[in-house]
């Protein structure tokens, strides 16, 4: 899982620069496109049942 490596390597980055924002913002990209994920997998999931 590079996320988290990822995360751990900018969060290092970002305390050198003094960028948590910049963190911040990636880390709410991740759980938005996560949280649509979820939201695909549920309505997909309710298709398939309905069409059985």
């Amino acid at each position: 899982s590079e996320i988290p490596d990822l995360f751990a390597y900018l969060v290092k980055q970002d305390f050198a620069k003094g960028l948590m924002p910049l963190r911040f913002n990636l880390e709410i990209l991740y759980f938005e496109r996560e949280k649509r994920r979820a939201w695909e997998r549920a309505i997909l999931g309710k298709r398939a049942a309905d069409d059985k």
